[in-house]
């Protein structure tokens, strides 16, 4: 590796539990981790809920450990870490409403943690001419939106919309 270059700071095992989809750009100081299925109605049985709470729990815990190992002065601590979900929609607004409710209802009955409290959703739907596209939806803790939107939105800044959990 070249100075300045791409560094690997860990490696996920072929069998490993593991997220479908991490994003990072490390130079804004944003790792998302995301779990995707092919409907909305995979991601809420709740035994699935249940394994990717823990997965994003222990991958969360993983990172910043790492991260604590390859850099020092608690770098970890200077990134959003987020956690999310990838499905397609067939209708945004339902399948949005369907999914957070459920979520957000099983999160309450759940030790979550602060770092599960916000969380993505990213939509993969078609627009008008057939084409498809991507559209984020944060949801933010009470008193964070200003610093976790404008992160994401100078990083990503195609579509986000965010939203408080209910």
């Amino acid at each position: 590796m070249t100075p300045g270059g791409p560094k690997e700071v860990g490696r996920f095992q072929k069998e490993e539990i593991r997220p479908d989809l991490v994003l990072q750009q490390f130079e804004k100081g944003i790792l998302i981790l995301l779990e995707a299925k092919d409907s909305v109605t995979k991601l809420l049985n709740q035994p699935q809920l249940l394994k990717s709470i823990r997965m994003f729990q222990a991958e969360i815990r993983r990172f910043r450990s790492l991260i604590d190992e390859h850099e020092k002065g608690g770098a970890a601590g200077r990134y959003l870490v987020l956690t999310g979900f990838l499905f397609p929609a067939i209708n945004r607004a339902r399948d949005l409403n369907i999914f957070r409710g459920a979520y957000e209802v099983f999160l309450r009955g759940e030790t979550g943690g602060p770092d599960i409290n916000e969380y993505i959703v990213l939509l993969v739907e078609r627009n008008r001419s057939d084409d498809l596209f991507v559209s984020w939806h944060v949801a933010v803790g009470k008193g964070s939106p200003s610093k976790t939107v404008q992160k994401l939105s100078e990083t990503f800044p195609s579509g986000l919309t965010h939203f408080l959990p209910r």
